[in-house]
């Protein structure tokens, strides 16, 4: 697998004291480090906030060799916002909007991921969309992964510890994943609010979205890569 999904996801705020302490307070998330930015703990996920002007969440592709890493992107279709190289900032956007930060590890760097009990946030990034399948066969190219039909008709895909879960719905958003009985009228009560009518998909006041897991018993049919 040369990419694989981290559980690393960055946003950056105005408000970076406002943000921690609605994150901390309102979703109860662990506050692990602040000093120019704040790392908090979502279960098994890390947010980084970042001072700056409000942005979409970014997700964070892992790979081996950050100079082959660009060349297999742009193949892939990715436009290159930034590249800076090694342990620096490299963005890229996919064909469908999704905004990924590429970071080169070595088997030292894998944060192994605290999964005991923590499963109000899964370790799952992706988004929720109209026509979930291109974006779905797309992602089982860049991850060399099948993609696995579920019976509520979104698409899983292994990513190594974090995997991607792309769902149809109402809205195109880049989503973070919620188990299925996660608390989501407290987190309403706290600012959040529904992008569906259904609560299956809410937007925190920050600027992430959260998407809210169906029970699935079991999956059918199989995307296979390109």
């Amino acid at each position: 697998m040369f990419f694989r999904i981290s559980p690393c996801v960055g946003l950056s705020t105005p408000n970076l004291d406002e943000a921690s302490r609605f994150y901390c307070e309102g979703m109860g998330m662990e506050l692990e480090a602040f000093d120019d930015g704040a790392e908090l703990m979502a279960g098994p996920l890390r947010i980084f906030l970042d001072k700056g002007p409000r942005s979409s969440a970014v997700f964070e592709l892992l790979t081996p060799s950050i100079d082959d890493a660009q060349g297999k992107l742009k193949f892939y279709g990715f436009e290159v916002v930034a590249w800076n190289g090694v342990s620096r900032a490299n963005i890229v956007r996919d064909p469908f909007g999704l905004v990924f930060n590429i970071f080169e590890f070595d088997e030292e760097d894998i944060i192994e991921l605290d999964l005991a009990d923590h499963m109000v946030y899964r370790p799952t990034i992706g988004a929720v969309t109209p026509s979930p399948k291109p974006l779905a066969e797309f992602y089982s190219m860049v991850l060399q992964q099948p993609a696995n039909r579920l019976t509520d008709g979104s698409y899983l895909l292994s990513g190594g510890d974090v995997s991607m879960r792309i769902r149809p719905g109402e809205v195109d958003a880049q989503v973070l994943w919620l188990a299925h009985d996660a608390p989501v009228e407290h987190f309403l009560d706290a600012g959040c609010r529904p992008l569906e009518d259904d609560l299956s998909v809410i937007t925190d006041p920050y600027g992430l979205s959260w998407a809210v897991e169906t029970r699935i018993q079991s999956s059918h049919a199989v995307v296979n890569p390109i």
